[in-house]
């Protein structure tokens, strides 16, 4: 068991610095087009694996045979990882940049600036090119871009142009689901409306065999907060609906008896009878549950009805029963089109929870919950399934849909930069060296403006492609919105050459990497615990 030590300076900064470089050098070769490939031999697989993105090369990696130099590694891992799960893409370049920032921050403290000052002209640095980025990008025009941006991630043209395709269609208040899918091709359904989790209470309301779904047009609708249990409670809303011009009902309860699903099934299925019924068991309870039903309840305008809420069944008035345009219920859940609550009340809890989006974190684990209900509000969501022929072929595909769906939103939101790492260079510009209050200030700013170029560079070296100087001076010089694309080794418009990053991916990969890079420069003292904790979040 390894004992606990300190690593005190100068060494401590040259080993941090070491293991930040082991971790970003083999990061480094999985970006641009050309990337290359890493083999990873776990004791956990049979067979080595092949890995294709930076991410997922992090996560494989637990611990570096030195201590001393581990730390180093880790914090970079961190950093990507944290860039994967917050927008999908920009792994390898967040590497890249990290390492240049501190390796150039280095440079200028070696040289004997005073390290405080360094990072506060860094940080000016950062924001400057952070703001220029924000001021270069353009907005996504077509499905075709979004295709673009997502293939730039998965380099899946198939499945880029359905993610390009329902992301534009459904937008940023769309939510959409990752699905596996049976058969060995891609497929996406479009729900306007409303999904809830649950389940069709009996197959014999069954209205559609292809898909085994129960569909009404039209429905009143009535909601229990609870399980009903008796049968005899049920029958004065069946007279009452059945009354109606159109008799057409949606039940949801949390959960109904055996008697009450049959009397339901047996009102559904008499020959003499014009009532037609969708009964759906909503699967959550609790607090989840209660918010799943109160959204129900605001969606269609009907009352909550059930003991939990003081009012009995039997009481029910037409005053108590909502409205839908369409309703589809099945094994997986309810799908509520066009509901007919108070537009204004519905437009209140839209903005609300628009409100509490905005003010979260991005990695937060509420975040995908509150955009549910946002979709379901706003009436678009979807679902995107997919299939391969062998199970390994349908998990890279599935993380590639997830990864692209991801950077497909974070291009809607913020728009898109041209890629191949110009956009960098031309935010370095930016940034006004002179400005600088104090001369170790404004080494900060040199050394941030030269890491900016490093992912261009990088690009060129994993392409194997010589005089990286001259195409970038060539490409500066073709004016704004031009890129060098290695792969057909010619200078062209990013948006004619399909060539382009999101420009939300960009923005946190700087501010990221900015923020590991000077964490690690300002790192004086390395404590090694007796157990490090090393495996948080490893994936085999």
């Amino acid at each position: 068991m390894p004992r606990p030590s300190v690593v005190l300076p100068p060494v401590s900064a040259a080993y941090l610095k070491q293991g930040f470089d082991t971790m970003a050098d083999l990061l480094a070769i999985t970006l641009g087009p050309t990337q290359g490939v890493i083999l990873n031999d776990s004791k956990n697989r049979n067979e080595p694996q092949l890995l294709h993105d930076a991410a997922t090369a992090a996560r494989r990696i637990i611990a570096l045979p030195d201590r001393r130099q581990d730390v180093g590694a880790m914090l970079l891992r961190h950093l990507v990882w944290q860039v994967h799960e917050q927008v999908g893409d920009g792994s390898a370049t967040t590497a890249v940049l990290a390492q240049a920032l501190l390796h150039e921050g280095t440079k200028m403290v070696a040289a004997g600036a005073n390290t405080a000052l360094v990072l506060n002209g860094m940080r000016q640095g950062v924001a400057t090119a952070v703001a220029a980025l924000q001021a270069m990008a353009q907005p996504v025009t077509s499905q075709e871009e979004l295709a673009a941006v997502a293939q730039a991630v998965t380099g899946e043209a198939d499945l880029s142009w359905v993610i390009g395709e329902m992301v534009g269609l459904l937008g940023l208040r769309g939510h959409i689901t990752v699905e596996n899918y049976v058969a060995p091709y891609l497929e996406r359904v479009y729900l306007e409306g409303g999904h809830w989790p649950g389940q069709l209470a009996s197959p014999y309301l069954v209205t559609a065999q292809a898909t085994q779904r129960a569909i009404q047009q039209d429905c009143w609708v009535v909601l229990y907060d609870g399980q009903l249990k008796e049968a005899e409670q049920m029958e004065p809303l069946l007279h009452l609906v059945a009354g109606q011009e159109i008799p057409n009902l949606l039940f949801v309860a949390h959960a109904m008896s055996t008697e009450v699903v049959n009397l339901l099934v047996g009102a559904h299925q008499h020959p003499k009878n014009k009532l037609k019924v969708v009964a759906t068991s909503l699967k959550l309870g609790g607090v989840s549950g209660q918010v799943e039903l109160d959204d129900l309840a605001r969606l269609t305008g009907a009352t909550l009805l059930g003991e939990m809420v003081g009012r009995s069944l039997q009481t029910v008035t037409m005053a108590d029963l909502g409205r839908a345009k369409r309703v589809e219920s099945d094994k997986n859940g309810l799908y509520v089109v066009q509901g007919g609550g108070d537009k204004r009340a519905i437009r209140d809890e839209i903005e609300a929870l628009q409100a509490q989006l905005a003010a979260m974190e991005a990695d937060d684990d509420a975040r995908d919950g509150l955009q549910k209900r946002l979709a379901r509000f706003s009436g678009s969501a979807g679902v995107l399934k997919i299939g391969a022929h062998t199970k390994a072929e349908r998990q890279v595909l599935f993380r590639k849909a997830e990864q692209g769906l991801k950077v497909g939103m974070a291009a809607l939101e913020e728009g898109v930069l041209p890629g191949g790492g110009i956009a960098f260079v031309r935010a370095a510009q930016a940034i006004e060296v002179e400005s600088a209050a104090h001369d170790d200030e404004r080494m900060g700013l040199i050394a941030t403006k030269k890491a900016l170029e490093a992912p261009f560079y990088r690009i060129f070296q994993n392409a194997k492609k010589p005089a990286a100087a001259v195409a970038l001076h060539d490409c500066l010089a073709a004016g704004d919105g031009y890129v060098y694309d290695v792969l057909r080794e010619t200078i062209q418009p990013a948006r004619e050459a399909g060539v382009m990053d999101a420009a939300k991916v960009l923005r946190r990969v700087l501010e990221t990497a900015a923020s590991g890079a000077e964490m690690a420069l300002s790192v004086d003292v390395t404590v090694l615990k007796k157990r490090p904790v090393t495996n948080v979040g490893y994936e085999p």
